[in-house]
């Protein structure tokens, strides 16, 4: 019995200097995320009634040392908090007011709960989750810079696992929010949860009408070998697009007893939208003679409808430490569309034209998983099969006459893809200082396509190892190694060698003999933490094979086809420091800074190279108790492309919220404050050159405001 005591309390020091403190403003409305502190252990007074209360019968869980787990503990803000509030206490996370989240400048973040995906934090209605559900509705976040083993999923990018209370109490709450800019941007959400200790309800809906406007030009230069000129084509187009969305999401938990738990949830969208393009193109040849000059009018409509269920048991024995879990994901979208294309010609004579483009698109899937996890001595097994089915289908006809042959563009194609997976970790502690975890995941890739009568097949397995090694020699510091090889896999419209029309002058077109490119993930992480925040260095180099670039090529005159291919090696370099730190009782600071080297090579052996500087900073400042601003600013540096660079971006927004009440919130968003939202690319290869630049609207102000309409405990 003193042994397992030792052990207990010996687990709890270490796991109290795991994660940094990060302390939250009173005037927040939320609750903080501070570091794991282990349960209080009774003192020893030497009564006999208190020796039976340090005696635990159950396991105590493992920390993971693949992840960064951050405690949530609302006691110390408002009551009103929500799971924003808590994800913006977490160093190197962003959340803006329409809830995009933003981890050390990255946006393509997986955000899981409970260790998997959820149509809870899908895209359509991730922002309407964090934004009214109860901060307390989460115990922990937990950060996953690189997955590991078990988590690796093709995907690609960091994963915020967010760990839901089992220890809620019984009552509910609804809430509802309205966001407007006073003239083309509007929003109506409501969601609302109810249960006890064994039964919990929740759902939510979402309505959108969003109308957008934009502009872009558009150069593409042709040379010959010699590198003389042979054509140059221009294009300003004016852009205005009308988006309806709605969304549900309900589900439901039963829990019988303290062993097993189930879950369903289900998710309903849909998608209409209208656009209208008016562009001005014209084309002149080597010596500047005009060989065409035309404007053109593209009204365009969609209507995209999705439907995904998931299923969930969980079984979780505390005596053993073992747990079971179960899940069943079926999703399936439907995308037909229909766009008229309208021509006047200039030159070299005056006639119309017109084009009619009518597709449909289809994707079902279908994930089967089952994970054990259940600790062996002093080390943590974790062990899983996955089976993951995916089916699209494609179909584009064009009629009436074009820029091109319409006849490569009416097309018919039929994929599938179906990827089986086993997977297994195990973590084990050596000495006081160290602990070690190693994993390997194996996935069989199974692709076949048919495109119109002619079948492509293609099989091949991957191998994903991951190492993680932990050294903490006080609770005040740590030091983390981590590997992975991390592969990304094409999609199956990537591998579709049929054509599709972006534009009057830009096509796409797939190719069936892409394969996945593979990077090995080495990262070097030095974190310190004090009472009032904590600071995290990062080195990192990620060599790659097999590379995927973009190819841009010239198919008649004036028009260019875009495809990928696989190319020669590429690695990334890079550095980045992140810090987060209560300054004052109000005011908060997190600051991420990032240097990153990368290099490409292509299949035709040509190098690009590219230094970029990023960062992110979020000021956090609580005026009054009822009143709080926040200022979000991030830059992204040049990023390769295959053929050239992209050029450096940059976003800002700044966030107001007042709290009329507890239970209404009225916030304000301006985004792009800092200037015009401007994207620009060139790609460039000995025969062929092309600019691209496109402006979005430029400031752009959102009023929120929340309502909590119910709010009980029973």
């Amino acid at each position: 019995m003193a042994l397992l005591a030792f052990l207990v309390i010996g687990l709890g020091l270490l796991g109290s200097g795991e994660q940094a403190p990060v302390t939250t403003p009173a005037s927040s409305g939320a609750g903080s995320v501070d570091p794991a502190v282990p349960e209080a252990e009774p003192a020893e007074t030497g009564a006999a009634p208190v020796v039976p209360a340090i005696i635990v019968e159950g396991r105590r869980p493992k920390r993971r040392i693949d992840r960064e787990r951050y405690e949530n503990n609302p006691t110390s803000g408002l009551q009103n908090g929500t799971i924003a509030d808590a994800l913006r206490r977490v160093p190197s996370v962003a959340v803006d007011a329409q809830g995009r989240i933003y981890l050390r400048g990255q946006s393509n973040v997986q955000v899981y709960i409970d260790g998997h995906p959820s149509t809870l934090m899908g895209a359509d209605v991730r922002g309407l989750v964090l934004n009214s559900m109860p901060s307390n509705w989460v115990s922990a976040i937990e950060l996953i810079t690189i997955p590991n083993a078990g988590l690796a999923n093709g995907d690609g990018g960091p994963i915020i696992n967010l760990i839901t209370n089992p220890n809620r109490k019984p009552g509910g709450f609804a809430s509802g929010d309205l966001t407007t800019n006073g003239s083309d941007r509007t929003g109506i959400s409501f969601s609302g949860s109810y249960g006890d200790s064994r039964l919990t309800v929740s759902g939510g809906l979402s309505l959108r009408d969003d109308r957008q406007g934009g502009a872009s030009n558009a150069r593409i230069e042709t040379f010959d070998t010699a590198q003389s000129p042979l054509s140059l084509s221009q294009a300003e187009s004016r852009l205005r697009t009308r988006t309806r969305t709605e969304a549900f999401s309900g589900g439901l938990t039963f829990t019988p007893n303290a062993l097993n738990s189930l879950s369903a949830q289900l998710m309903l969208t849909r998608s209409t939208g209208a656009s209208e393009s008016q562009v001005r193109d014209s084309m002149t040849d080597g010596a500047g003679l005009t060989l065409g000059r035309y404007d053109q009018i593209s009204r365009q409509s969609e209507d995209t409808r999705g439907q995904a269920l998931t299923l969930n048991w969980t079984y979780t024995d505390l005596d053993s430490g073992q747990t079971l879990k179960v899940n069943l994901n079926a999703s399936r979208s439907k995308a037909p569309a229909r766009a008229l294309d309208q021509f006047t010609y200039r030159a070299p004579t005056v006639r119309q034209s017109q084009t009619e483009r009518l597709s449909a698109n289809s994707t079902a899937m279908t994930i089967l998983s089952l994970d054990y996890e259940r600790p062996l001595g002093e080390g943590l097994v974790t062990t899983g099969v996955s089976y993951n089915q995916t089916r699209a289908a494609s179909t584009t006809q064009v009629t009436g006459e074009g820029v091109i042959d319409n006849g490569l563009l009416s097309n018919q194609s039929r994929d599938r893809q179906t990827i089986s997976a086993i997977y297994g970790t195990y973590q084990q502690p050596f000495g006081e200082y160290w602990t070690v975890q190693l994993g390997l995941r194996a996935e069989d890739y199974r692709v076949g396509s048919n495109q119109e009568g002619r079948e492509l097949v293609d099989r091949y397995l991957h191998w994903t190892p991951s190492l993680f090694v932990n050294y903490q020699p006080g609770p005040s510091a740590k030091w983390r190694f981590a590997y992975s090889r991390e592969q990304q896999s094409a999609s199956l419209q990537a591998r579709n060698p049929s054509l599709i029309y972006q534009d009057n002058q830009t096509l796409y077109r797939g190719n069936p003999d892409l394969k996945a490119q593979v990077t090995d993930k080495f990262e070097l992480a030095y974190e310190t933490f004090t009472e009032n925040g904590g600071t995290q260095a990062r080195l990192f180099y990620n060599p790659t094979r097999g590379v995927v670039v973009p190819v841009t090529r010239v198919l008649t005159d004036g028009v260019i086809v875009r495809e990928q291919e696989n190319g020669g090696s590429g690695y990334g370099l890079g550095l980045d420091v992140s810090t987060g730190r209560q300054l004052t009782t109000r005011l908060n600071l997190q600051l991420q800074m990032g240097l990153a080297q990368n290099r490409r090579q292509t299949r035709a052996g040509e190098r690009e190279q590219a230094t970029a500087v990023s960062g992110q900073t979020v000021l956090s400042f609580g005026i009054s108790d009822r009143d709080n601003l926040s200022l979000m600013y991030m830059v992204q540096g040049s990023s390769l492309t295959g053929q050239g660079k992209s050029k450096p971006f940059s976003f800002s927004s700044l966030n107001y919220t007042h709290s009329f009440s507890p239970a209404l919130t009225l916030a304000i968003d301006i985004q792009n404050l800092l200037g015009e939202s401007v994207t620009r690319q060139r790609y460039q290869t000995p025969t062929l050159v092309t600019t691209n630049e496109s402006r979005g609207d430029n400031r752009i102000v959102m009023f929120t405001l929340r309502r909590s309409f119910v709010q009980f405990q029973r």
